[in-house]
């Protein structure tokens, strides 16, 4: 059994790694620092047995070793962490799809520059499979440009009066991690799961309006968005 702990112990960090964002997408009340400083803490808990056990081989690292363990812990743990939750309070835990993306992309950043500084070797298979996941990143963020339907949810909200109930479009069709909070106008189909096209919240004192439609010339020209575009203005500028 215990030749095994090793690989289950990865599987388990991977799992709770793909959770990460929406971990920190129900902590968004909470400061970035408090969030990562908790984090480190239960992780020092959790190994301190660990390395009260390997005390022996702690103290035969050199210099050189802990420089980089200390290399390592700040910049690519502390800051690393630190600047991925600011930039998840950035967008309002609201798309996290960019933010997670780039964070899921980083073991591949992380040996990119193990073999630039350190001179590792990568090897074909390595860079076949980053490959693989950067082009499965993009197809999973950004669907192919493509006509499908909106849906008007909330035909009564001032933004929506005398939008179709029904119409197609033909854009980019973004894929949300969106916050439960927010009140949505409109929705499209994407495998079979319901994404937000359109939708409003209230920040503070202020109004939010988003519309994730008009991706190039053509679709701004569409009768529809221009008509959610004016209004969701006038709307979030009091004026409606």
């Amino acid at each position: 059994m215990i030749k095994y702990l090793p690989g289950l112990a990865v599987i388990s960090a991977a799992i709770l790694w793909s959770l990460d964002g929406y971990i920190r997408q129900n902590l968004s009340t909470l400061p970035s620092f408090f969030i990562i400083s908790l984090e480190h803490i239960i992780g020092a808990i959790i190994f301190f047995p660990i390395l009260i056990k390997g005390w022996g081989e702690i103290v035969k690292i050199q210099q050189r070793g802990w420089i980089s363990v200390l290399w390592i812990s700040i910049c690519g743990g502390i800051l690393g962490t630190f600047f991925y939750t600011k930039a998840l309070s950035y967008v309002g835990y609201i798309n996290l799809s960019v933010v997670v993306l780039l964070q899921k992309f980083q073991p591949i950043f992380a040996i990119s520059l193990a073999s630039i500084i350190l001179k590792e070797h990568i090897t074909k298979r390595f860079l076949i499979l980053a490959l693989s996941a950067i082009v499965g990143g993009y197809f999973i963020t950004h669907p192919r440009y493509r006509q499908y339907q909106v849906s008007v949810k909330d035909a009564e909200h001032p933004i929506m009066k005398g939008v179709d109930e029904e119409f197609m479009v033909e854009d980019e069709q973004y894929l949300l991690d969106y916050d439960p909070r927010v009140h949505v106008l409109a929705n499209a189909l994407w495998q079979g799961d319901t994404m937000p096209v359109a939708w409003t919240k209230d920040h503070g004192e202020g109004r939010v309006f988003y519309q994730a439609l008009g991706h190039d010339p053509k679709a701004c020209e569409h009768p529809a968005f221009k008509q959610m575009l004016i209004q969701g203005t006038l709307w979030a500028a009091g004026a409606a």
